[in-house]
């Protein structure tokens, strides 16, 4: 399961598919226009630039082929690439973690990390230990909820 923040929310999506030319999978939306193609992991595998001389920044990615992807800005200022005219095959589907659940153990992992936000995002580790330790009040969270957390949201970011 991956979730992408942005300015309306949080979308989560359980797709992967395969970007023709991009050498790993790449997690999509199908009805979205903000599927994520990660600048970084762009990076690692493309050459990439950015060119903002004329006001509208346009990154572009030079594939090993020479070939060239160029991200423009929308009207709300997102990158994207018009794959219309590169060649999609978005079919994959990942079963999503939630299905190894129960209902309420998928709501008190969901708690379990709204409080791991609230409390600053620490490393599950130490997060295990706070709630073990009984260092919040009347919480009802169990190292069992964090580690469901974990399993379905993936690890934490920003801690």
């Amino acid at each position: 399961m991956c979730r992408i923040s942005c300015n309306a929310g949080v979308v989560q999506t359980d797709q992967i598919g395969d970007l023709e030319g991009y050498p790993a999978p790449v997690w999509y939306q199908t009805n979205l226009i903000d599927n994520i193609l990660s600048l970084y992991w762009a990076s690692r595998h493309f050459q990439v630039q950015c060119n903002s001389n004329d006001g509208d920044p346009v990154f572009r990615e030079t594939k090993p082929d020479r070939t060239v992807c160029e991200f423009r800005a929308s009207i709300e200022g997102l990158n994207y690439c018009d794959t219309r005219s590169h060649g999609t095959a978005l079919v994959n589907t990942v079963e999503s973690p939630m299905a190894k659940y129960t209902s309420r153990e998928c709501k008190q992992a969901a708690a379990a990390r709204r409080l791991q936000d609230i409390i600053g995002r620490p490393l599950t580790r130490d997060y295990v230990k706070i709630v073990e330790g009984g260092m919040i009040r009347n919480c009802t969270i169990t190292k069992a909820d964090i580690i469901s957390a974990e399993d379905i949201f993936g690890q934490i970011l920003g801690n």
